[in-house]
Order: structure tokens, then C-alpha cells, then sequence
């Protein structure tokens, strides 16, 4: 599949959903078997770390919105500490932008779909 920056090359095995090729500067992205490719492609676009160990994917989740409080809290304490999201995070609901560093969103791209999907919460992802 060709996009006007990128290729997509579906080479799959155990482990693997394919390679995005980059056209300007031929960065290859391998995209692990965790989502599909459409999922890996949204992260992408999304500019979520893709890093093969999780001390090598880190981003900056900022909230921008929160829409629904009690979807919100669901899909934060799936990949964050329940307890620093009750204490810390919920608290700022309704003062929003809400910064959260240095965190690993790889096992959160069905949450954060899901989220967007729903519209529970805005995000910006750096």
C-alpha cells in the first residue's frame, strides 16, 4: 500500500504486522503483532512510540477534554496506576490541559482508539 510519504509492506509473521516505510528519509517502522494494521497505522499518524522495549516508548499524553469522566477514568487506569489516576489526574477534569509525561501508550492504542472513537476525551500525543 502506497500513501504519498509512505509505503506499507504486509510481510507478517509471529510477532510482526508488516513495515511502514518512510519515503523521505527511509525509516523503517516494524509494527508488532499487539493491534492490526490499521491500529499501527493510527499510532502512527498519532505519533505514539513504537519502540521495542517500553523504556524506549515514551510520549506525552496532554488531555485536552474530558467529555465523560467515568469512561475517562476507565481508560486511563487500563494503562496508568488506579490510584494516580483517582488521586492525580481525575482531579483536573474540569481544568483541563492535563500533561501526562513520559508514558508508555503502546498497550493503551485499543483504549485511546476507543476513546477517540467515543469522543470520552481529547488528546494530543507528542
Amino acid at each position: 500500500m502506497e500513501r504519498p510519504s509512505t509505503f506499507y509492506f504486509p510481510i507478517c509473521w509471529i510477532g510482526c504486522t508488516g513495515y511502514l516505510v518512510i519515503k523521505g528519509d527511509h525509516d523503517i517502522v516494524t509494527f508488532g503483532s499487539y493491534v492490526g494494521m490499521q491500529e499501527h497505522i493510527w499510532v502512527f499518524i498519532q505519533g505514539i512510540t513504537l519502540a521495542a522495549q517500553g523504556k524506549n516508548r515514551r510520549n506525552t499524553l496532554t488531555i485536552t477534554e474530558v467529555s465523560d469522566p467515568i469512561n475517562t477514568n476507565k481508560t486511563l487506569k487500563r494503562f496508568l496506576d488506579g490510584r494516580y489516576v483517582t488521586q492525580e489526574v481525575e482531579p483536573k477534569y474540569s481544568q483541563p490541559p492535563i500533561v501526562l509525561q513520559d508514558v508508555d501508550l503502546y498497550f493503551a492504542i485499543r483504549d485511546l482508539i476507543w476513546a477517540q472513537r467515543y469522543n470520552w476525551f481529547q488528546f494530543i500525543i507528542k
